[in-house]
């Protein structure tokens, strides 16, 4: 599709493609979600819904009671899930599942293909953003989640990797210093670059 070549025309530029790539999954996944919500109804998860504090969390003893006499009934014979009531996010947790590998594949060749500092700092921003906005999204374990989870300690471990051997090569290489105790050339340069 068009969306995809686009996004395919900024694989020179890491952060830029691998943020495309996210945000296209990431309006992918809000679209599927919506989808499931009109169709099932917005359904409250089992995982996520607050309850209120105290013996019966906020329940009348009679209504106490009788859920706990369902929830004995339910375990003795079949889970929630067997009975067929899946919330949306179970089901959209299952909507994912073929996704992860592909987007796995490609950050992690992107990742091992650019090892700029600058850029896998970056990546890791961006990939911790999408890590915390697909669990929002979606609090349950899914495919996409723990793929960007994996991606991004992956991220970290090469940032790691990068910043050790560069200040390997800083420590093991000497600037000489000017008599005069003037700023070396390097200095000034880098200075010249922040300003």
């Amino acid at each position: 599709s068009k969306s995809l070549r686009a996004i395919d025309l900024n694989a020179h530029d890491a952060v830029k493609y691998v943020g495309g790539m996210l945000a296209w999954m990431h309006q992918a996944v809000a679209t599927e979600q919506e989808f499931l919500e009109a169709i099932f109804g917005e359904v409250p998860t089992r995982h996520s819904s607050p309850r209120p504090k105290g013996p019966n969390g906020g329940k009348s003893q009679q209504v106490a009671e009788k859920e706990e006499g369902d929830a004995h009934h339910v375990e003795g014979s079949k889970s929630a899930t067997q009975l067929g009531a899946l919330s949306v996010p179970e089901l959209l947790a299952r909507c994912l599942q073929g996704l992860g590998r592909p987007l796995r594949v490609r950050i992690v060749q992107t990742l091992e293909s650019r090892a700029g500092l600058e850029v896998l700092y970056a990546m890791s921003d961006l990939l911790a953003f999408y890590e915390a906005t697909f669990h929002r999204i979606v609090p349950i374990e899914n495919a996409v989640h723990s793929t960007v989870r994996g991606c991004l300690i992956e991220c970290k471990r090469l940032f790691a990797s990068s910043l050790h051997k560069q200040a390997e090569l800083l420590t093991q290489s000497h600037v000489s210093y000017p008599l005069d105790l003037k700023a070396s050339h390097v200095t000034r340069e880098c200075a010249a670059q922040i300003q």
